[in-house]
Order: C-alpha cells, then sequence, then structure tokens
C-alpha cells in the first residue's frame, strides 16, 4: 500500500503509464484492493482520495476497476458513487449477484434505497 501510495503522487506518471501499459489498471485493481483487504478505514479515505486524483486523468476500460471502485465507495458509505461504479462494472461485463453477495457491499445493502438500486441493475 505504501509503494502504490508513493508511486500515485506523480500523477503526470500515472497517466502516461496507463495510457501506455494495459497492466497499469490491473495495478491500480490490485493496489485498490489490498487497501479494501486491510480492512482499515485509514486505506479507505486513501483509496478514494487516489482515485478522486486519477479519475479526472484516467479512463477505466474493465469491469474490474469498476467493481473494485464500487466496493471501495459502498465501504465509505457513498452509496451513491458506489451505485455509479457499479453500473458501470455491470455494463462491462460484472454480475450484480456477485454484487449482492460481497461484503464490501455490506454497508450499501444495508441502506433499503441504495439496495433496490443495486439490485435493479440485474
Amino acid at each position: 500500500i505504501e509503494y502504490f501510495c508513493q508511486q500515485q503522487r506523480n500523477r503526470v506518471l500515472t497517466k502516461l503509464q496507463h495510457l501506455s501499459d494495459y497492466k497499469c489498471e490491473n495495478y491500480l485493481v490490485q493496489s485498490l484492493c489490498c487497501m479494501l483487504d486491510s480492512q482499515r478505514q485509514e486505506h479507505i479515505k486513501l483509496a478514494l482520495e487516489v482515485v478522486a486524483e486519477l479519475e479526472a486523468d484516467l479512463t477505466w476500460q474493465s469491469g474490474d476497476i469498476y467493481y473494485c471502485l464500487a466496493c471501495i465507495a459502498s465501504r465509505a458509505r457513498k452509496f451513491k458513487r458506489a451505485l455509479q461504479y457499479a453500473k458501470k462494472a455491470v455494463a462491462l461485463g460484472k454480475k450484480v449477484e456477485d454484487m449482492l453477495s460481497d461484503p464490501d457491499f455490506g454497508k450499501l445493502l444495508a441502506n433499503s434505497k441504495a439496495a433496490a438500486k443495486l439490485r435493479a441493475l440485474a
């Protein structure tokens, strides 16, 4: 996580890597998943900050990154944002059923309105 955070401080370099290397997105997904897996709230907050900084410069291509972003937003109780990411993940082939059984979506699913919107994506 620390290595990832150090690398993301140079947004210009990250943008160039993303544009020139298809594996960059996989690296971002893995790093963000590590932040989720740590179960530490400060890592969720940090993940949101990194994504906010990179989102303006990067175009995501896979459902994996959107799924991961939806997990992070859900953990942070940013349900509107989580649903936006989930919708994009579904459009790129991810299954709503997987989200409904993923503990990362637990906080979102505990909110009846957000849960209904997530189920409606199926």
